[in-house]
């Protein structure tokens, strides 16, 4: 019984798993192909932007889970997240070779659509 308990919450954990790199790389196409639409942007840059969220992405999961574990802190996990969201913005500002200010507008209407990707 033991076995079979164990067996079957492994394959849950692994199908979870999968299920949110799945979701995690719907939302990195999603974004990319509209940053390209957006800044006419070549399959180089196309291709660092997605590195570069991907990169955002896992550090987010990264702190979350350790947070759930008791690892670090609410306050910690935050500063992580916001140590994060300063590298990958300097990121796409280098990337797409435009200032912050003239990539706002764009980030918040992404934050706004990407809550629709299924």
């Amino acid at each position: 019984m033991k076995k079979l308990l164990l067996t079957l919450t492994f394959a849950v954990f692994c199908i979870s798993s999968y299920a949110q790199e799945n979701y995690q790389d719907r939302l990195t196409n999603y974004f990319v192909r509209a940053a390209t639409q957006e800044f006419d942007l070549n399959k180089r840059q196309q291709r660092k932007i997605a590195n570069a969220r991907t990169e955002m992405a896992e550090t987010y999961m990264e702190t979350a889970q350790r947070q759930k574990k008791f690892l670090i802190t609410a306050d910690e996990k935050n500063e992580r997240n916001l140590a994060a969201n300063k590298k990958y913005y300097d990121a796409l500002s280098d990337i797409i070779d435009r200032p912050f200010s003239e990539i706002q507008p764009f980030l918040n209407r992404m934050r706004i659509e990407l809550k629709n990707v299924k």
